[in-house]
């Protein structure tokens, strides 16, 4: 009776548990972005606070660049050829096309400098039409060089070179800046002496005029890459409510299809881009389609063996049974304590079906042919099961102690759904295997011949020998990795356009200049 009772609290604990998950995942934030597979900062509030502002913004901030087609962005690429955009509505490839044209070598396709920067406000004005954009730096008025003049002589100290740091350390520094006080043609002011003393401000705006590789240009930011070709930046930050899954997916689709009616219009321009939104995409569309194919065969694969083997659907049922039960809890916990789920390590928490199956098969193979009840059956497996389910749990219990926080999200929906999912096992499937019209598992023979070999002495140590020495031979060529990036395969044009645009000498400094 208190099996049948505890059987009872079970079905209606995964109802419940089924509706609050199915309530809370309408307003949780399904996270994508791999910037999420930093470790983060638990030593105190503030510090956590600064962390996700921080991943917040590198989040929302997208660079465009606009330069001759057929050139490599920055110079810097192996082969002159400007990659195409990754295309979104296209993500069943991972290797993204590269539009390659010819240079000429008097560059007679290059494209003309008022063209070019016709097909730059052709394209903001086409970017301003994207309602996920709340900021689109494009275009340098006069009151935002005065305010990026203002923003420097302020914080001038900290745009200091290393060149310009010694200059000023230098001994003779002190004699220039009494030239340059007494000489008639400096036009140093009252004004310069009280405030800049060291007269830092027109050191540094000697330093920055040395350096040609940027300029503004009909109102454009133009930056030169290492070959002298010129680049027109466009600079945009996404809505903080532009990052959810879906609408990522909308912008990287509308900036694609923007990319390529320019680009159609315009043959001699490319348009290059950059931004954690696009990988993010890309990592969401990959994770779905992992979640999908490989979740699907898995489950299938195990299903058609557990049918082979039992030659009875009822274990088969019993097996989905099992593993719905303990994702359904582990969904229901998941939710109650973590604020949002992390796309990319769930598709990770498919290998948990397998040791959740497992489970399944011990119960059903005692079964067969077995004279005595299933009560008396599950009674006897309860230890050994509890201990598997112990060891299971230790090895994620360390996992869970991972700084990574969706690391540890894993390890905890992986706890969750083994221990709910032997529950099921322990509890439920009693009362449906207690007739198992199989009496004898396939290939019989040939496993007791097989457990009659190894059982060998010899043997046995020989195989553990082998194992111990190529376990200590792995553990010393072992190679750490702590780079997030290497959790997903990225895109090739996405990070060849990426390294292109980072070799746009002082693009990034020159943003943050004319954001402040």
């Amino acid at each position: 009776m208190s099996r049948k009772f505890s059987a009872l609290l079970l079905c209606i604990f995964l109802v419940i548990a089924t509706c609050i998950s199915f309530y809370r995942l309408k307003d949780m934030t399904i996270e994508t972005s791999v910037l999420s597979l930093l470790p983060q900062s638990t030593d105190n509030k503030e510090q956590r606070e600064i962390e996700a502002e921080f991943i917040q913004r590198l989040n929302s901030q997208v660079i465009f660049a606009l330069g001759e087609a057929g050139v490599e962005g920055a110079g810097g690429a192996d082969t002159a050829s400007a990659p195409q955009s990754y295309k979104a509505s296209d993500k069943t490839s991972d290797q993204a096309s590269i539009k390659k044209q010819p240079i000429d070598s008097e560059k007679s396709n290059q494209p003309d400098n008022a063209r070019l920067h016709e097909a730059a406000d052709r394209f903001i004005e086409e970017l301003n039409q994207i309602p996920s954009l709340k900021n689109i730096t494009a275009k340098i008025s006069d009151e935002d060089k005065l305010q990026s003049a203002a923003f420097v002589y302020k914080y001038k100290t900290a745009f200091l070179s290393a060149d310009l740091k010694k200059e000023i350390e230098a001994d003779n520094y002190s004699l220039k800046l009494l030239s340059k006080l007494y000489s008639g043609f400096s036009g140093v002011s009252s004004a310069e002496i009280q405030n800049d003393l060291l007269l830092v401000g027109r050191a540094l705006a000697a330093d920055f005029s040395k350096d040609n590789s940027l300029k503004i240009e009909n109102g454009h930011l133009v930056a030169y890459d290492d070959k002298g070709h010129e680049w027109i930046l466009v600079f945009a930050v996404l809505n903080a409510d532009s990052l959810s899954t879906k609408v990522a997916s909308q912008f990287t689709i509308q900036t694609d299809n923007l990319i390529d009616r320019i680009e159609n219009e315009y043959p001699d321009i490319s348009i290059i881009k950059k931004g954690a939104v696009f990988y993010s995409d890309y990592a969401a569309s990959t994770s779905q389609r992992e979640i999908t194919i490989l979740g699907s065969v898995t489950t299938v694969g195990i299903f058609c063996l557990i049918f082979f083997v039992f030659r009875s659907f009822v274990p088969v049922f019993l097996t989905i049974g099992s593993i719905l039960c303990g994702i359904i809890s582990a969904l229901f916990f998941t939710t109650l304590i973590y604020d949002e789920i992390n796309l990319i390590i769930i598709g990770m928490c498919l290998s948990v079906i397998g040791i959740v199956c497992d489970y399944t098969i011990y119960f059903t193979t005692l079964r067969i042919g077995a004279l005595e009840s299933a009560a008396e059956t599950i009674r006897k497996l309860t230890k050994p099961l509890s201990f598997a389910v112990i060891t299971d749990l230790c090895a994620y219990l360390i996992i869970l102690l991972s700084p990574v926080k969706a690391v540890s999200q894993m390890a905890f929906f992986c706890m969750c759904t083994i221990s709910f999912a032997c529950l099921f096992v322990i509890i439920v499937e009693p009362f449906f295997l207690e007739r198992l019209k199989r009496t004898k598992l396939p290939f019989e023979s040939f496993f007791k011949d097989y457990l009659t070999f190894i059982r060998q002495p010899k043997l046995r140590i020989s195989i553990i020998s082998v194992l111990f020495f190529i376990s200590l031979s792995a553990l010393f060529n072992l190679k750490t990795n702590d780079d997030p990036m290497s959790f997903q395969s990225m895109p090739k044009a996405l990070k060849t356009q990426e390294m292109s645009i980072n070799r746009l000498k002082n693009c990034l400094l020159s943003h943050s200049m004319t954001e402040k």
